[in-house]
């Protein structure tokens, strides 16, 4: 399995984003954080999901602008069926956790061999893996 394909696997079986009539307090996205991705191969990524129509936010409003914590967490709505919250670092991680402060927060970190160092009290649930394939399996 590659890496794009567990992502809409992810999108599809862990977010709201194809239920029409759902209110926004119980609407949903999980944010996606690929450590150590290589940047050429995360844009690949990115490009490859949106070339398909899958739909998808990364923090980054407008080409040149900085992460911003209001775009990462934009509404899911009826027109905007947001998929994915796509993370490109780990300080970008933290910035999403810090602001997200009316929404459950459960951190789901599946791993080869270190772990995150995380700063906020939160659920943390840590899965040691071997391959992609195992992560899709669990999913």
């Amino acid at each position: 399995m590659r890496l794009k394909d567990l992502m809409i696997l992810i999108g599809s079986k862990w977010s709201s984003s194809r239920k029409a009539r759902l209110e926004f307090k119980f609407r949903y996205a999980p944010y996606v954080l690929l450590r150590n991705c290589d940047p050429a191969k995360l844009t690949l990524i990115k490009a490859e999901l949106f070339g398909e129509g899958f739909s998808f936010v990364d923090g980054y409003p407008f080409s040149g602008s900085g992460f911003t914590a209001e775009h990462i967490h934009s509404e899911q709505t009826n027109e905007n069926r947001i998929a994915l919250r796509i993370l490109n670092d780990e300080v970008e991680l933290q910035t999403a956790l810090g602001t997200m402060l009316t929404r459950t927060r459960q951190l789901y970190e599946f791993f080869k061999s270190s772990q995150l160092t995380i700063t906020h009290d939160i659920k943390h649930v840590r899965i040691p893996i071997t391959s992609i394939s195992l992560v899709s399996n669990i999913i």
